[in-house]
């Protein structure tokens, strides 16, 4: 396929949820999974961007290593051409900010982990995709150049399956992954999370408390889905389930986690200052319906959506008045305020 490209258009949500993800990068034999337990090596998703920030130098055409791009669209390769299932994931096109540079890449979604073969071939002036191509493609072929990224929400730490290709030979690597807990990056508050069967009775009612649960609904990836409707329309259920006024459930937000094929909502609980449901109270009550599968809402289209029982996750804020970004600990040993030992 090769489609000219203006400068004109709209990106769109890119098939990766909203998150700072740790990311490695294939470039060529003997530069398998570069960045791999660097934890600084990372990509952030926000909206219809990815912004490279590897252990890689340069953003370049042909080293897109520390480049903030624009997902365009997304086709499965039968919209685009008949290949015959010769090649492995769906197609991502992106673009420069400067929309002077535009990208073909395979990718796909298995679990926690994003495959993604960018196309680096110099090409300015029209996007093309090749045939043939799959998500763990790297290296130099007679048909273009390829730069291989894994992005998860865990530390990698040893390579994976991946394909080099050459204009000679094709080699495949095969090793067992083992993962670490990913940082969060926060802004103008610092978190501190604690065991959530330990911590509940202690909540003191001057805390703010961030609550995120999901639904087991597919986002319409087309858009035609109002977020901010849905956010309204959860935000007024969730007090009520919890027994609390709404004034106290604020910064509701609802976003598409595509890597789980869920929605899922966050928001904040202020404190009672001494007078209604203390935030312990309320915490544990929706708790208690996550866990029992009793947490039932209506969506704004009418439908009925269950919150998953695996997802509750909770932790207290405590806002400072300097402003001041962290990382927060989330090792296994400190990590609390989930049900499932993961954290988001």
């Amino acid at each position: 396929m090769s489609d000219p490209l203006g400068t004109n258009l709209v990106g769109k949500t890119c098939p990766l949820s909203n998150g700072r993800y740790y990311t490695t990068y294939s470039a060529g034999p003997g530069e398998e999974d570069k960045c791999i337990g660097d934890a600084n090596s990372v990509a952030v998703v926000s909206g219809d961007t990815i912004e490279f920030n590897t252990c890689g130098t340069g953003d370049t055409q042909k080293n897109p290593y520390r480049a903030k791009l624009t997902c365009l669209d997304t086709f499965q390769p039968s919209d685009v051409w008949n290949e015959g299932g010769s090649s492995n994931g769906d197609i991502l096109l992106l673009a420069n900010e400067a929309r002077d540079r535009f990208y073909c890449a395979r990718y796909s979604v298995t679990g926690h982990t994003m495959l993604l073969s960018l196309d680096v071939t110099p090409d300015t002036t029209r996007l093309t995709c090749r045939t043939g191509v799959d998500d763990r493609r790297f290296g130099d072929d007679p048909t273009g150049q390829f730069r291989a990224f894994r992005i998860s929400d865990t530390l990698l730490t040893t390579t994976t399956t991946t394909t080099t290709t050459t204009t000679t030979t094709t080699t495949t690597t095969t090793t067992t992954t083992t993962t670490t807990p990913p940082p969060t990056t926060t802004t103008s508050a610092i978190s501190t999370t604690t065991k959530v069967d330990q911590a509940l009775a202690s909540l003191q009612n001057d805390v703010i408390i961030g609550i995120e649960f999901g639904f087991a609904r597919r986002y319409d990836v087309n858009g035609s889905e109002d977020m901010s409707l849905f956010a309204g329309v959860i935000r007024l259920q969730t007090a009520k389930k919890m027994g609390v006024s709404v004034d106290r459930v604020q910064e509701m937000r609802v976003y598409a986690n595509k890597l789980q094929g869920s929605v899922i909502a966050r928001f904040t609980l202020n404190p009672s200052g001494g007078a209604g449901v203390s935030s312990a109270e309320a915490v544990a009550k929706l708790k208690s319906l996550v866990e029992s599968g009793e947490l039932v809402m209506t969506a704004p289209d009418g439908s009925t959506i269950t919150a998953i029982p695996s997802w509750f996750h909770w932790w207290t804020v405590f806002e400072k008045t300097t402003r001041k970004t962290t990382t927060k600990d989330v090792s296994p040993t400190s990590q609390a305020g989930t049900t499932d030992g993961s954290c988001w």
